[in-house]
């Protein structure tokens, strides 16, 4: 009788909390297909344009590797080897190159990877330390996480590769971490810190770095823009600390809980053509990729 009190009151707390979250559809994390190499933590997958590749970093024995994962042949293939860490990949838009950052003694490089060959070069010459890219369509312009030297803190930068320009998007009092740009190339979103403060804000501004609005993020980590650019997906721990996933539409309605379980999650990114997601899932002591087909989503 006790038992089937428990579970009453379990099933009870979840109806209950319904309205609350705007939940309207639960994923499933168990009945996606795991990528688990041993002992090693995987995280920060980036989608290929055609939605058919994955990319993520994995970290094992003080080291991060980029690895590449096939969709179509179920076969995952290690592209760097030992460099030092080699973390936040992402597709090049032309296809045929990966950039990632490479942290070597405590700096940060943002290297370009031929995918071909295998030659490693760094994107641009400039003297910055960077990490965290994303690139407009046209892979002219490249938006990331840098280190101002002057006010020793990472802010907020856009390279252009056609006008060698560099210039910082937030201003010189404040962090900037994370930026992603949405898929129209109009709007950059990022994460703010205020220094001496544990306030952090979800900001959004246009490329050139004029401020649209700012949400409270206190609670919550990783944003990534669904592919039709209406909502932005993301962890919260409001309500449980190992986070669950949630989105919202870009103006801040429409909030929506799509996972309850008790495992930590973090990085969730939608496929381009919108039909699936992965997300670093924390189900044992390391994190292992999920892939979860999605049909409305």
């Amino acid at each position: 009788m006790k038992d089937f009190r428990t579970f009453f009151n379990v099933i009870l707390m979840i109806i209950l909390q319904l309205p609350l979250y705007g939940l309207a559809q639960l994923i499933d994390l168990d009945a996606g297909h795991w990528i688990v190499l041993e002992t090693s933590d995987e995280s920060h997958p980036s989608w290929s344009s055609d939605s058919r590749k994955l990319l993520f970093h994995s970290a094992v024995n003080g080291n991060t590797d980029v690895f590449i994962y096939d969709l179509d042949a179920d076969t995952t293939f290690q592209l760097t080897h030992g460099l030092g860490k080699a973390k936040h990949p992402v597709w090049h838009p032309d296809n045929i190159h990966i950039v990632f950052d490479l942290e070597r003694q405590g700096k940060f490089k943002l290297c370009k990877l031929d995918l071909q060959s295998g030659n490693i070069t760094p994107l641009f010459h400039r003297d910055i330390q960077g990490q965290e890219a994303c690139f407009s369509a046209s892979g002219q312009q490249v938006f990331f996480t840098g280190y101002n030297e002057v006010h020793e803190r990472w802010q907020i930068y856009s390279y252009d590769f056609k006008y060698d320009n560099l210039n910082p998007l937030n201003g010189p009092r404040t962090y900037g971490h994370t930026p992603i740009l949405s898929p129209d190339g109009k709007s950059l979103l990022f994460e703010e810190l205020q220094p001496g403060s544990n306030a952090k804000m979800m900001v959004e501004t246009n490329w050139y770095g004029q401020v649209k609005k700012r949400q409270d993020a206190s609670t919550i980590e990783d944003p990534s823009w669904h592919p039709e650019g209406l909502k932005i997906l993301y962890v919260s721990y409001e309500k449980d600390q190992d986070g669950e996933l949630y989105s919202q539409w870009i103006d801040q309605t429409h909030l929506t809980q799509h996972t309850f379980d008790p495992y930590e999650i973090s990085h969730p990114m939608v496929s381009p053509d919108a039909q699936f997601l992965a997300l670093a899932v924390k189900k044992g002591k390391d994190f292992d990729l999920v892939i979860i087909p999605l049909n409305d989503f």
